[in-house]
């Protein structure tokens, strides 16, 4: 699809058997704009990614992988003056010239599942997920009357670095109790989490910009 401001979308996508015991899955899609203001330009692809085994009707093993990396929009408002919405301001951007939104996300999964009877069900995921992002910007604008400019504050820069690692099993059991049909699930979830969270908090700095003539 195309759409206005240099929008475009697409993606692609195929799934199918391979044999008599093995299928797959594939999906990949990206998309991009220059956005209607400065700074609200964004960049996105997508992918999934799943391998089924199959050896019998009993046994169904399925591997997977889905990801995405996103430069996102850096546009974070538009200050009022004199309380009040300047049209002449609706394209325009605050931000820093170096501004910045990252979102790198992977997420990898094997999972198992197994019909031991009718009557009996075993699960098993394995996974690990890794999340990097990052952002950097100026997020506080505040016009001041008195100058004619606006001040711009909250110069943040924040990393978030995440890795998890993780399994799950449960079991169902379907039987009868007390002459009524009953399910029964059972399991448990373990994971270990690694997260580092980096930032310049309390955020200082300023700057002051002429709002018809900013300069990032």
């Amino acid at each position: 699809t195309f759409g206005s401001y240099g929008t475009v979308l697409g993606g692609v996508g195929s799934r199918g058997p391979m044999s008599d015991t093995l299928a797959y899955s594939t999906y990949v899609s990206g998309e991009k704009s220059s956005g209607f203001r400065a700074d609200n330009a964004y960049s996105r692809q997508n992918y999934s990614l799943a391998l089924l085994i199959q050896p019998s009707s009993a046994l169904k093993v399925t591997l997977s992988a889905d990801g995405a990396r996103n430069d996102d929009s850096t546009y974070f408002g538009t200050p009022l003056i004199n309380g009040q919405l300047d049209d002449r301001l609706r394209r325009t951007s605050f931000n820093v010239q170096d501004a910045l939104v990252k979102y790198d996300d992977q997420w990898l999964r094997a999972k198992v599942e197994y019909q031991v009877t009718d009557r009996i069900k075993l699960r098993n995921e394995t996974y690990f997920l890794s999340s990097d992002r990052h952002w950097r910007n100026t997020e506080g604008y505040t016009y001041v009357p008195a100058t004619n400019r606006v001040t711009r504050d909250s110069y943040l820069e924040i990393k978030h670095d995440l890795s998890q690692t993780g399994n799950r099993f449960d079991a169902t059991f379907v039987g009868t109790l007390g002459g009524m049909k009953n399910r029964l699930v059972t399991g448990f979830d373990a994971s270990h989490v690694d997260f580092r969270h980096t930032n310049n908090s309390p955020y200082p700095g300023s700057s002051s910009v002429d709002p018809f003539n900013v300069v990032p």
